[in-house]
């Protein structure tokens, strides 16, 4: 009967379809952006409970609550502390070593949609103009560390509140795990820095 051929080869397709697809997105960041695509409405920190067991009682005491409460230290790399004072410091590498080459394969290292900084830049958009940019990007990076010297705007973060997974409520701020965002500009950099220690 092929009516009924036809409808059994459907539903074999779909339940194929379905598993290739799941088994693509298993990535871990694949799996985030599938969720921030179907997420309707964004997630908002609602009230929390202060250490006297008051609660917060509008969004801005929240906010100076989370930031003021010490989370253990989160940092995406050890230099960080380091790089994002003013200065780049002693350790920096020397300039000869900071080519369009390298700067290139820093640049394509990264994932090309991790979430940007407060300067809104994306991988995928600096990995996608590199062909006009490159020796630009290159020039800049080489000035701040010949002036020992790191780009205030470079240095400026976005700090994001994840509610912890497998916490039964999210009603104080250690149920939270800050994540910051920062330039990949400042990435490169901190990269190259990360390169030059590692190579000595």
């Amino acid at each position: 009967n092929l009516p009924r051929s036809y409808k059994k080869e459907v539903r074999k397709a779909k339940r194929n379809s379905r598993k290739s697809f799941c088994n693509y997105i298993e990535n871990t960041a694949e799996a985030s952006r599938l969720r921030k695509i179907m997420t309707q409405s964004k997630h908002s920190i609602g009230y929390l409970e202060k250490p006297d067991h008051s609660w917060t009682v509008s969004s801005e005491e929240t906010l100076g609550l989370l930031m003021d409460t010490p989370f253990p230290d989160s940092s995406e790399n050890h230099i960080r502390e380091h790089i994002l004072g003013s200065e780049v410091g002693p350790e920096s590498p020397p300039l000869d070593i900071v080519s369009d080459s390298i700067v290139y394969w820093v640049i394509g290292s990264f994932k090309p949609y991790k979430s940007p900084g407060p300067d809104g830049l994306f991988p995928a958009q600096l990995q996608q103009s590199m062909s006009y940019t490159i020796s630009w990007l290159t020039t800049m990076i080489k000035k701040a560390l010949q002036l020992n010297y790191i780009p205030s705007i470079w240095r400026e973060v976005k700090v994001i509140y994840i509610p912890k997974a497998g916490k039964s409520s999210h009603i104080n701020p250690k149920g939270f795990r800050p994540i910051t965002l920062s330039s990949f500009l400042l990435k490169t950099l901190e990269r190259l820095i990360d390169i030059h220690i590692g190579a000595n």
